[in-house]
């Protein structure tokens, strides 16, 4: 059971005050499905899956330290709305505009129909959208869209309302799995952003089943999953980090997988990378702010 940051390979990668962490392929990996049996395409795809299955699943090693729901619980329970979003990866800047792009082109959103009237009864369920600060990024451009920030943790204040088109749901992705609950709201897309490594891999495919029970029906992207890379990352993360991380990140064959088998058509993903630099002092004290729940596991000597 590993419970320790490894402070020698932290003060290894600071050689001076002025250094940088290279995090050349700050990857995400988007997993599109359709509800329907159209296809979607993609520009500027690298890898495109359309017929994994449950025979192909990689067998992941559970013999270690995984992430359960207290302790997700109690790590995002422990942030403010400031602490939350002050990470170079959740704070507002280029990377934000760069994910938020790159989403919009992922649902087949675009600048000539973000404000069509026919957009006004369009609704995007944001699952464990935390604050809801990147939602409204997502829909700073598209006034008649609408959005649902379900979020188990951080709420907002003001009457669960978090601007004109954004509304809060409390609520945990569980919720799918009962057949008497429903948004109240009929839903287009649902996005799930950093937020699938979270959920119990005996149940996930159970929750994709019910997420789809929810959706309108729609020719194009139905349902959009944002996460990082089970093992091709280039974090400067220690052994052990690397190890806990391997852990509780779902291989996307997996979780393809498990949409299929919740019903979803035509999943394809593609892995994206963002090169960017560091200071190594704030990365360090990113990590000893827990800023990804990887490091919850580790005690701060």
């Amino acid at each position: 059971i590993i419970n320790r940051i490894n402070r020698s390979a932290i003060r290894r990668l600071a050689s001076s005050s002025s250094a940088s962490v290279d995090a050349s392929s700050a990857t995400a990996t988007a997993m599109t499905a359709s509800n329907t049996n159209g296809n979607h395409g993609h520009n500027g795809g690298t890898v495109t899956v359309k017929s994994a299955t449950a025979t192909n699943r990689r067998a992941i090693s559970t013999t270690a330290m995984i992430t359960k729901p207290a302790q997700t619980a109690s790590h995002y329970t422990s942030h403010s709305t400031e602490s939350y979003e002050s990470g170079y990866f959740t704070e507002q800047g280029a990377y934000m505009k760069y994910l938020c792009a790159l989403i919009h082109d992922a649902l087949g959103w675009n600048a000539a129909d973000n404000n069509a009237k026919d957009n006004k009864d369009f609704t995007l369920l944001d699952v464990g959208g935390g604050t809801g600060n990147f939602t409204q990024l997502l829909l700073e451009n598209s006034k008649n869209r609408k959005a649902i920030v379900m979020e188990p943790f951080l709420a907002p204040q003001n009457n669960n309302v978090i601007c004109d088109n954004i509304q809060f749901m409390k609520g945990y992705a569980e919720e799918f799995l009962n057949p008497n609950w429903n948004t109240t709201t009929p839903i287009n897309q649902i996005l799930l952003k950093e937020v699938v490594h979270h959920l119990d891999a005996t149940k996930r495919a159970e929750i994709f089943r019910g997420m789809k029970r929810h959706l309108r029906s729609t020719s194009g992207t139905s349902i959009l999953i944002v996460t990082r890379p089970q093992y091709e990352i280039d974090y400067p993360l220690w052994d052990e980090a690397r190890e806990i991380w391997a852990m509780n990140q779902p291989n996307h064959d997996d979780i393809i997988a498990d949409m299929q088998t919740g019903g979803f058509t035509n999943v394809q993903y593609q892995i994206h990378s963002y090169p960017c630099q560091i200071p190594i002092g704030r990365w360090k004290s990113m990590i000893l702010n827990r800023f990804w729940s990887t490091f919850s596991h580790f005690s701060d000597e």
